[in-house]
């Protein structure tokens, strides 16, 4: 049994953490252009080979934590972002 705390320290985990088809990411090129699309900005890419350590393909089974806390994200990965920087650019006086 999940007491009140521990289900909102889970579902702030579930908001910080890609996972589930809504916030699905293709490739790291898509998260960099969402990224982009958020900033109005291109970013200066240095494409380079995989490095020791990268991982070819990830992905995250949420169905335990959906269970836990009776909650599944439901947020598309470019919303996502966007509030984020909405958010961070109100928040710091220079964002």
């Amino acid at each position: 049994r999940v007491n009140a705390l521990h289900r909102q320290l889970l579902i702030s985990a579930a908001l910080l953490l890609p996972a589930g088809p809504a916030w699905a990411v293709e490739d790291l090129e898509s998260l960099i252009d969402a990224i982009e699309n958020a900033l109005g900005m291109k970013a200066q890419r240095e494409l380079l080979p995989m490095q020791p350590g990268d991982v070819a393909a990830t992905f995250a089974d949420i169905d335990a934590l959906a269970e836990a806390v009776d909650y599944r994200p439901q947020t598309p990965i470019q919303e996502g972002i966007d509030n984020f920087v909405a958010w961070y650019r109100d928040y710091m006086p220079n964002g």
